[in-house]
Formats: structure tokens, C-alpha cells, sequence
């Protein structure tokens, strides 16, 4: 091995394939660390295979990509030819597949074939058919960055064509079947080439394999063109579905049925399953000019939205406010059933006159006398308030002003006549029907949520009749609605 070249110097060799040597070199002036590919010395009286390492170094030196190990220059020196390119501090994707011994994971390998698509549909955009795309000519660098490289077959479109017609030039396991059969390619030929790669960097081998007992590439070329590929989610069935049927797209037996591009490839690696609780907008259908053909619609789309934003964590703060709202609509909704299941039904007859406290003002009705049983008077009771149109016109007193009620009243009540003291207990069937109507008035005081007005009505009828159980029953119920109530504020 020579020690130097022009102005670099060889350090080590790197690789060895089957056209020449890769070797480490370093630039004596610059100190650039570079790769340096020498074609063997008795290839170089092959003038075929000559033009085609300088063809490798042309196309290669005008694909500035991130995604493309990139050429420094070309060079000859004692009638050997030398490509001097950058130097990637890693390995193949090969190598990697053979050092793990098992399928990379769907995220790792989608990380890695996406770079590889940008990088060649940025070579299919300059004309560049490459030809041999595989695994081993995929470098990956120690930063995670894949880099295509060894652009020896490539062709570009438009230039004269380096091999015969019916020549077959590329590696068996990824040829695509046209490839095979020596018709023209493009670069859907490329696609389908990616296809295998990506199905075998998922499902950890190739699609079709040459039998164990056979040296020959016979099956492996017959099988590209005849038969389906296993899905490979029959080998591995962790692979996301949208990876199989990319695959299984992009290695359709006629390039009309593989995407058009490998835009459209990279679109495809992206799943369509989106989160029930994010909407999509469509967005709307571009304008059709007259003449114009119209999109297919069961055509991939060119650009894939991204993916959903997480929602952020509510505050523990919203959580328990939330349950403080549940827990009082619940204490509410249990005392409205409490109120409809033990409170007593509404009547429509005529409640006594005097309001009780917090309820609505009213005109007072006329005062009469009202005589016990033996003919005497025993004090005044109010005159129950008609609710019906006599047809006879009556006499009513006018409406008396109220008179400021004492501290700690119940109930407005006529003024006593001073002569007459007031018992303590009325009897007959007035006194009677006077504890049932305060009962009635405190019981619809109740419905109403007036706490404090039914109580005093229901004491107001324990002062006329003390031994009235309804009206104790009443106090009860309605003391407990109030703290009830109060619970709940």
C-alpha cells in the first residue's frame, strides 16, 4: 500500500468490496480526516468499469445532501483512480443489523429510513437513479445520522447508459423485478429496493432468501418477480400496521402500484390512527381548472399532519372543587326528595288570617265575633278569606293598617277585646279548625323552604292544642330541613 497520495496520507485500510479498497487518509496541509476509495489496479484496464468509477464520483460530487456522504475530489495517481470523500466515523446499516442479531424497533428503524428517503428523493430530484440501494449502503454515524452512500451503478437521467441492454446490475436480494429482468428502471426501482430494506430492518431477514442447500440466486431473482412477500407482521407481530402495508405498497410486482415518489413513501410511515378527542379540520379542496385531472381519491396524501399536542394535567385544585359541586348538588338533590316524600300535600282551602313570619303580606279580613258553644264570646277570630266571586255583594271593613308587631311575635293577631281575657286553651270545633289551618299554613310555609315560619306556625298551634301530635311532627321535620340547608351552604 502506497504511504501517500497527492496530498494525503493513507493510514489504514478500511473496507475491502469488489471493486477496490477504502482506506483512512488525512490531508498533510489541512489535516482533514477523509475516506479515500481506490478501484482495484486491473479494473482500471476494464474501460467500462473505469467510466463507471468516474461516473460514481461525477454524480456523487454534485448530491449535496445531508442524507449523501459527500465527495471532497477525484484523483489519479500512477494510472490508479482515487475518490477521496468524507470519512463517517460509524458504521452500515448492515453491520448494525448483523451486531444486534434481531429486528430494530419501529421507532428506531422508521428514525433511520426516513433520512434514507430524504436523501434519495433529494438524488431522484437531481436525476439520479441510484440502483443498489441496501442496508450496505446506508452509513449511520455515532450521531445517529444515515447518509446514503456508493453511487457506482447509479445512473443519471438522460446520459447514456454504461451497461448493454439486458445487463443485470445490482444486488439480488433487493432488485426490483423489472431490475431483474433487465428492462428500464427508475425510480420506483429504488422504491422497491427500499421496500426490502425497510422489511428487513423490521422483520430481521429479507423477504425471499435462497434456499440453505443453494449457492444459486435463481430463487431469490424467480421470487421477485413471481411471488408475494410474507407480511411481515407474520414474523414479527409487534410492526405497526402502517409499516406492513407501506411495505407491502412499495414492493408491488408493477411499479404503477408503488408510490410515485419517495415523498409519498415517507408519507405513508405515519400512523393513521388519531386521538378520539382531537377533531381534524379536512382542509378545503383545491379549485379544479377545466382539463385538469382530478386526484384519485384513494391517493396518499403529500403532507401528513402533526401529531396531536398533549393535554396538560389539570391542577388537583379543579378536581376537588369539582367534588365539593357534586357532593352539595347531591345534599340539595337528597333534601328536595326528602321535602317531596315525608312534606304533607297541598290543599287549596282558605288558611286563617295573620301571616306568619317571612311570608307574603297580606290585606286582612274582616273581623268578626265568634260565639262559644254556650252563646258567649270568648274573643275575636279572623274571617276566613273567600277565594270565590259571590254573586250577592258584601260588605267588607276597609283594610286596617298592621300594627307594629311586639318583639318576638308569631303571628299577626286582631286586638283582644280589653274586657274579655283570652283562655288558654279555645274549644269547640272553631278552635279546632283554627289549629288545623295554622298547621296547613305552617306545612305550605314548609314546601316553601320557609324553616323559621313553619316552626313558629306549628308552636303557634301547639299554644291552641298541646297535645296536637301533627303539629310536634311538624317542628321535627322542619328543623331538620333547616340544618339540613345549612349543611349544604
Amino acid at each position: 500500500m502506497a504511504q501517500q497520495i497527492s496530498s494525503y496520507r493513507l493510514e489504514s485500510e478500511l473496507a475491502r468490496g469488489g471493486m477496490g479498497i477504502v482506506y483512512r487518509g488525512i490531508h498533510t496541509v489541512f489535516e482533514e480526516v477523509v475516506a479515500i476509495k481506490a478501484i482495484f489496479p486491473e479494473l482500471t484496464l476494464n474501460p467500462e468499469l473505469r467510466t463507471r468509477f468516474v461516473n460514481e464520483a461525477k454524480i456523487q460530487r454534485r448530491l449535496q445532501h445531508p442524507n449523501i456522504v459527500q465527495i471532497r475530489e477525484f484523483l489519479i495517481d500512477q494510472e490508479r483512480f482515487y475518490i477521496v470523500m468524507e470519512l463517517i466515523e460509524g458504521e452500515t446499516l448492515a453491520q448494525r443489523l448483523k451486531r444486534l442479531g434481531a429486528p430494530l424497533s419501529a421507532e428506531e428503524a422508521l428514525e433511520i429510513f426516513r433520512q434514507a428517503l430524504q436523501g434519495l428523493a433529494f438524488a431522484h430530484a437531481q436525476g439520479v437513479i441510484h440502483r443498489d440501494m441496501k442496508p450496505s449502503n446506508i452509513m449511520l454515524t455515532r450521531e445517529g445520522v444515515a447518509k446514503v452512500t456508493d453511487f457506482g451503478i447509479a445512473r443519471a437521467v438522460g446520459v447514456a447508459g454504461l451497461t448493454r441492454t439486458g445487463t443485470v446490475l445490482g444486488t439480488p436480494a433487493y432488485m426490483a423485478p423489472e431490475q431483474v429482468q433487465g428492462h428500464q428502471v427508475d425510480k420506483r426501482s429504488d422504491i422497491y429496493a427500499l421496500g426490502v430494506t425497510l422489511y428487513e430492518m423490521v422483520a430481521g431477514r429479507v423477504p425471499f432468501e435462497n434456499p440453505v442447500d443453494s449457492d444459486s440466486d435463481y430463487h431469490v431473482l424467480r421470487a421477485h418477480i413471481e411471488e408475494p412477500p410474507l407480511p411481515p407482521r407474520r414474523l414479527v407481530a409487534t410492526i405497526p400496521p402502517f409499516i406492513e402495508a407501506a411495505i407491502l405498497k412499495a414492493m408491488a410486482k408493477q411499479p404503477e402500484g408503488r408510490f410515485a415518489s419517495c415523498e409519498d413513501f415517507e408519507a405513508a410511515l405515519v400512523p393513521r390512527e388519531q386521538p378520539a378527542t382531537r377533531e381534524i379540520v379536512p382542509a378545503s379542496q383545491p379549485s379544479i381548472a377545466p382539463g385538469q385531472a382530478v386526484p384519485e381519491q384513494g391517493a396518499l396524501p403529500t403532507e401528513v399532519a402533526p401529531p396531536p399536542t398533549p393535554a396538560k394535567i389539570k391542577p388537583k385544585a379543579d378536581y376537588w372543587r369539582a367534588a365539593l359541586v357534586l357532593a352539595a348538588a347531591l345534599a340539595v338533590g337528597g333534601y328536595w326528595l326528602y321535602r317531596v316524600q315525608s312534606g304533607p300535600p297541598r290543599t287549596n282551602a282558605p288558611s286563617p288570617t295573620g301571616e306568619l313570619p317571612g311570608t307574603k303580606q297580606r290585606t286582612p279580613a274582616p273581623v268578626v265575633e265568634s260565639p262559644t258553644e254556650s252563646g258567649g264570646a270568648v274573643g275575636t277570630q279572623p274571617k276566613e278569606e273567600t277565594t270565590q266571586k259571590e254573586p250577592v255583594r258584601a260588605t267588607q271593613a276597609p283594610a286596617r293598617k298592621p300594627t307594629p308587631k311586639p318583639a318576638g311575635s308569631l303571628t299577626e293577631r286582631p286586638l283582644a277585646q280589653p274586657s274579655q281575657p283570652r283562655p288558654a286553651q279555645p274549644s269547640g270545633a272553631e278552635g279546632t279548625a283554627g289549629v288545623e289551618a295554622l298547621i296547613k299554613q305552617a306545612s305550605a310555609a314548609l314546601d316553601r323552604g320557609e324553616y323559621d315560619a313553619a316552626i313558629s306556625g306549628y308552636r303557634r298551634a301547639l299554644e291552641l292544642d298541646s297535645t296536637n301530635q301533627e303539629a310536634r311532627a311538624g317542628i321535627d321535620r322542619a328543623q331538620r330541613a333547616k340544618t339540613a340547608e345549612e349543611a349544604t351552604r
